[in-house]
């Protein structure tokens, strides 16, 4: 560990910030998916729905990783992400207040396509 720490402060600042982020995100999206899934058990939904429910979000987000390339050459960076970032906030939202299990997949979907 004492090597690890050590290798860890060799890098770029640059490298290390974009670390941080990454642990940063993954614990916050691991804690948020935890707990949304307990909301849709408490919404009475099974477990191979909670399943059908993450694996929409899943397929999304790869499907758009494979056009972003050609999504970023045509729009670009900044345009690409505030338009991600803003569809992920309106369906994040939706997400808390609509119980209905075919919307839920729905915008399951956009939201892991943002």
């Amino acid at each position: 560990m004492r090597r690890y720490l050590r290798d860890f402060r060799g890098y770029q600042r640059d490298i290390r910030l974009f670390l941080f982020y990454n642990l940063a995100a993954n614990v916050g999206m691991g804690v948020f998916t935890l707990l949304y899934n307990l909301y849709l058990t408490e919404l009475g939904l099974r477990e191979d729905y909670i399943g059908r429910f993450n694996s929409v979000s899943t397929l999304a987000m790869a499907g758009v990783a494979l056009a972003m390339g050609f999504l970023i050459n045509r729009f670009g960076v900044w345009l690409c992400v505030t338009i991600g970032m803003v569809l992920f906030l309106l369906t994040s939202i939706l997400l808390c207040v609509i119980t209905n299990p075919n919307l839920l997949l729905v915008f399951s979907a956009f939201g892991g396509a943002a």
